[in-house]
């Protein structure tokens, strides 16, 4: 999985989409690298209006 997302982030470098990645352990959600950043941008403008 490690790989897979290294190499989503690293392609995504101008932000233009959100990877999440479910954990099989945990199967918790998670973002990584800029998906991380878009997420937090979106939830900002959503707070903000």
């Amino acid at each position: 999985m490690e790989e897979i997302i290294i190499f989503n982030e690293c392609f995504n470098a101008e932000s233009k989409y959100i990877h999440l990645y479910r954990s099989k352990d945990t199967g918790v959600w998670a973002a990584y690298g800029y998906s991380v950043y878009k997420v937090a941008e979106i939830e900002r403008r959503t707070i903000y209006r």
